[in-house]
């Protein structure tokens, strides 16, 4: 139940991402700062808030809040390096031209990897148990609070048209 729960979120904040990116508000052809700062950073906070607090309520039940513990450092360690290099983000993730073409080259470039390490999380949670799930858990939770915040407070707000 833990492990489709959290499944679950991380489908719904790519959801999130894909849904703001390809659909923009108001018909314009290219996502702005303005719907990632309002709609994608709050989105993001809240799913990594609830992931953290989720964690936090199966270390309870589990009695490994000291497992949590360290996924939070972790998650902070990580969080501090997300936040570095999503201040180069646009200079080397996002590439000029459509948003189907960027995502394209955003999943080749990080795609392996991913898959890798989440069929590396199944397995460990498989073999080792929930001790891992919450550590794992505690830690995402936190970087993509990182995340959420680094987009809201480092995109610019849009000034409108001066002419």
């Amino acid at each position: 139940m833990w492990t489709q729960i959290v499944v679950t979120l991380v489908l719904l904040i790519i959801g999130t991402y894909v849904v703001q990116f390809f659909f923009p508000r108001a018909g314009r052809s290219r996502v702005n700062n303005t719907n990632a700062r309002w709609d994608i950073a709050p989105a993001l906070g809240f799913f990594g808030a609830l992931l953290l607090a989720l964690s936090l309520v199966e270390a309870i039940r589990q009695s490994i809040v000291d497992m949590w513990a360290w996924g939070v450092a972790l998650g902070l360690i990580l969080g501090a390096v997300t936040w570095v290099v999503m201040g180069y983000r646009a200079a080397l993730v996002l590439p000029k031209g459509s948003a189907l073409i960027a995502t394209f080259r955003i999943v080749r470039a990080y795609g392996t990897i991913i898959f890798f390490a989440v069929i590396g999380v199944y397995l460990a949670v498989r073999l080792v148990g929930s001790v891992v799930e919450v550590f794992v858990a505690s830690a995402l939770g936190l970087v993509i609070l990182t995340m959420a915040l680094r987009i809201f407070i480092g995109t610019k707000q849009i000034q409108g048209n001066r002419g």
